[in-house]
Order: C-alpha cells, then structure tokens, then sequence
C-alpha cells in the first residue's frame, strides 16, 4: 500500500520518508520556500536556513495472531501518529547578535499556553509542505561563544508528532 504526500512523493505504509531540499539562507519574509512553525495560538517561528532534510515516520500497528498459520493472520489495532523530526541550523556569529533570540520563539511553542493550559498544536510549513501536529521534543546545542558568552551558533533538533486536536486531562 502507498499514498501520496502533499510534497509530490510516494511513501509506502510503515516506511520513512526523507525529504531531502538542501541546506541555503532562508528566502526572503515574502518567498514561501522558508520553514515556519505557527501555533494555534498565533505564536510564529521562522527559520534562519531551510532544513537539509525531514524526516516522518509512522508505525503501522498490526497485532499477530495465535495460530499454526504461515504467514499468520493479523489484525490492525489503532492509527499511531506520525512523527516528524528535522535540524535547524542558526548563525549569528559575525553580527555579535545573541543566536538565542531567534531560537526563542520555538520555546514558546513547546511551552503551556496560559489560555489552552497547554503547548498549542502546530502546523509545520515548508513551500507546499504542511505537517499539523504537537511538538514532542527539541534539543538546542550553542556554540561559538564570543569573550562575553553571547551564543553565536545553534543548531536545533525538533520533534513534532502528527495530531489533528489536542486537549488537556483533567486534574486526578
């Protein structure tokens, strides 16, 4: 079995799909080749470069069944969400700004939102390419550190999992 991803590629079921654009300097704020993360709540992260790369994952659960049959019967349980993960390079050594300004912004969006009393979804928006989700994970690593500990480099690896809403447990 196969589908189509709104990027024009085929991904069969149960396997990774690795989108691969190369890394360049983030066109300018009108152009639409640029990554944008956007939470329901109206917060916005830009990346400084495109991404190399995403990469989404989905597991395809199928429970085997008991029996002296080869190959064995097997039955679909429930969907398990995809998983998106890609890294986002940052640079801003030679302007002496502090790199972590503009990585700020994402760690909004991994955060509680005061009105939905948790992190907002987001949509992931690269050209034509959407993925509508929650982050997971990120990790940031700094690097190039000028005398006064201002952050020159980032690089950031972020996890977003594919859901189509969200909500909150309530307190036990």
């Amino acid at each position: 079995m196969s589908f189509r991803i709104p990027i024009g590629l085929t991904l069969a079921a149960g396997t990774a799909l690795l989108v691969s654009t190369g890394a360049r300097p983030a066109p300018s704020a009108d152009a639409a080749a640029r990554l944008l993360v956007i939470g329901e709540t109206g917060g916005t992260f830009t990346s400084q470069f495109n991404p190399t790369s995403f990469l989404v994952e989905k597991d395809v659960p199928w429970q085997t069944q008991p029996g002296a049959v080869e190959p064995p019967d097997v039955t679909f349980q429930f969907p398990h969400p995809s998983l998106l993960t890609t890294t986002l390079n940052f640079d801003t050594d030679q302007s002496g700004q502090d790199v972590a300004d503009l990585v700020g912004p994402l760690e909004g969006l991994a955060t509680i939102s005061p009105s939905l009393h948790r992190p907002p979804m987001v949509t992931v928006q690269f050209g034509t390419f959407s993925f509508k989700g929650v982050i997971v994970s990120y990790s940031v690593k700094y690097s190039q550190f000028q005398a006064d500990g201002t952050k020159g480099r980032a690089v950031v690896k972020l996890a977003v999992q594919g859901a189509s809403a969200a909500s909150v447990r309530p307190p036990t």
